[in-house]
């Protein structure tokens, strides 16, 4: 154990006191901290993700933009598991596992959406690749499954690029063994998750031990065997997402199922027919199932394959052989990655059974969501203490598209003058220059951020006095992101 390792680390630049509503506006900044102090850092409600190559906050259209993805990632000394739904409580879980933490927290929902938690395990040296991080996970999660004897269908912490949001709840509960790891003593557990534009399936050794499941899989038919397991495994259509409200927050590695051809897309009703590539569509379906969950076992990959073929390709004439089918399954659980990664684009998802339970229809609730985002956006660069006039030059200045007209609404919908709020000058007023360049979380001074519409509201807040902030909050009420943002500033002021 050493309690004063120290290593890198990015942590968002304001706590959130519940799960944060908006991702893609997030911005993090980099630090240099114990396992205490990660842990104490979680307990405030801060959130964190692997050390970022470059920290500069770019404009994108009209909003605020880190970039976060695989690529923009450099290194990171932790490994994050999040344990979902389990049998076990937290308490019992950390008592079964022998391969404990560094340390571990109750997630905000434990409790509300049944067992959820994280385990955090630090290592001593930086892992770089996303082939190494993902076979150090892979090592972690099948230990713990067959030490508690459960399985774990959560794969948040899969990819390298993954954030994690803290627990600022008081009823959190924690646990901190202050074990720091080598790579060596961490299991492995290689599952490349390469990605290559070929499409090819090579033969491979077999393993010659088949499961009941596989067992069953020969012995019945289809739909009996679809029928048997439904309750057992998970059909894989896209990432895990958690619906508030009626509508989920989608990031870039958000992965969708989407099945369909140059004829239109496949249904229950038009299924994939005689000639028109079922089994190449069988192969990709699988691969893109693989691509949205790493962790699949070989049995729940089977299930869902017999899930297509019963759903959406038409086998009347009996062609995918069982034999044939398993071989595929065989091929896509011990190959690579072989499907172009997309980058999700969609801001949002709404649940369209809310929708209908509500009086929606999904696409009037996409508009209700999409308006709220946009505004949550505007709110993240508008000073309330200039006119919508000043506001609107700002915006073009900066390449942000958004109209006059848009603005207003914005103002009327939070409350806001239109003409501006006049700012009172500090007795006390702290120099631009060392609030722009406090980037630091240790004690540690990091390169600054260049000059960006956060910068502008920070100046602009050190003008306003504590008596008339609370009234200023109010007036943004529902830009919450913002909110969290001016509060932490002035309380940093």
């Amino acid at each position: 154990m050493n309690t004063q390792f120290k290593f890198d680390i990015s942590i968002s630049y304001v706590p959130y006191k519940d799960k944060p509503t908006h991702y893609g506006a997030m911005l993090f900044r980099k630090g240099n901290i114990t396992p205490s102090e990660m842990l104490g850092i979680v307990k405030d409600g801060f959130s964190f993700m692997a050390v970022l190559n470059d920290y500069q906050v770019k404009q994108i259209e009209n909003r605020l933009y880190q970039g976060r993805t695989q690529n923009d990632v450099k290194q990171t000394n932790f490994i994050g598991v999040d344990v979902d739904d389990s049998t076990l409580t937290f308490n019992d879980y950390i008592s079964t596992i022998k391969l404990k933490p560094t340390f571990g927290y109750t997630t905000p929902n434990d409790g509300i959406k049944g067992n959820r938690y994280r385990l955090v395990y630090i290592v001593n040296e930086p892992i770089k690749e996303q082939s190494e991080f993902s076979s150090y996970y892979n090592g972690i999660i099948t230990t713990l499954n067959e030490q508690t004897n459960t399985i774990n269908n959560d794969d948040c912490g899969a990819k390298i690029e993954r954030l994690f949001n803290g627990n600022a709840k008081e009823n959190i509960k924690t646990f901190e063994s202050g074990l720091i790891y080598s790579k060596n003593d961490l299991p492995k557990v290689e599952n490349s998750l390469h990605v290559s534009t070929k499409q090819v399936i090579k033969p491979r050794k077999r393993s010659k031990i088949i499961s009941n499941v596989q067992n069953d899989f020969f012995s019945i038919d289809f739909e009996e065997f679809y029928l048997k397991y439904e309750k057992t495994f998970e059909i894989i259509t896209q990432s895990k997402i958690y619906y508030q409200n009626g509508y989920a927050l989608l990031d870039e590695n958000y992965k969708e199922l989407k099945r369909f051809d140059k004829s239109g897309i496949i249904t229950e009703r038009r299924k994939k027919g005689v000639g028109e590539g079922r089994k190449k569509a069988l192969y990709n379906w699988l691969m893109k199932k693989k691509q949205i969950k790493p962790t699949i076992t070989k049995d729940e990959l089977l299930f869902n394959a017999v899930f297509e073929i019963c759903r959406f390709i038409d086998n009347r004439d009996g062609k995918l052989t069982k034999s044939y089918i398993m071989e595929v399954v065989n091929n896509v659980f011990d190959g690579e990655c072989t499907m172009n990664e997309d980058v999700n684009k969609r801001q949002f998802k709404v649940d369209k059974k809310w929708c209908s339970k509500n009086g929606f229809s999904a696409n009037q609730y996409k508009n209700v969501i999409r308006k709220k985002l946009h505004f949550e956006e505007i709110g993240g660069w508008y000073d309330i203490s200039l006119s919508v006039k000043d506001n609107l030059k700002f915006a073009h200045d900066n390449n942000i598209k958004v109209s006059q007209k848009t603005l207003y609404r914005f103002c009327k919908d939070n409350s806001i003058n239109t003409k501006g709020e006049p700012m009172e000058e500090p007795q006390n007023k702290v120099e631009n220059s060392v609030i722009l360049s406090d980037n630091k979380v240790d004690g540690t001074m990091h390169q600054p951020m260049q000059e960006n519409a956060i910068q502008r509201k920070i100046k602009h807040l050190q003008y306003i006095p504590n008596d008339k902030l609370t009234n200023y909050i109010n007036k943004t009420k529902n830009t919450m992101y913002f909110v969290s943002f001016s509060m932490a500033m002035k309380q940093a002021i």
